[in-house]
């Protein structure tokens, strides 16, 4: 019988290409975290729960 296998959450959002970034997307992508960790931090960031994400 197979085995049925996990993946984690990481497994689920990467994958192996095999290409390489597009240059300047490390910087890019660490702007945009940055961003949303300072808006946190400073009160400014607002959750919508998942029912009312599907819901849009």
């Amino acid at each position: 019988m197979d085995e049925i296998k996990e993946k984690t959450p990481a497994e689920l959002f990467v994958r192996d290409t095999g290409e390489l970034p597009v240059d300047g997307h490390d910087g890019w992508a660490r702007k945009k975290i940055k961003a949303v960790l300072e808006a946190k931090r400073g009160g400014r960031a607002s959750y919508k729960t998942l029912h009312e994400i599907a819901a849009r």
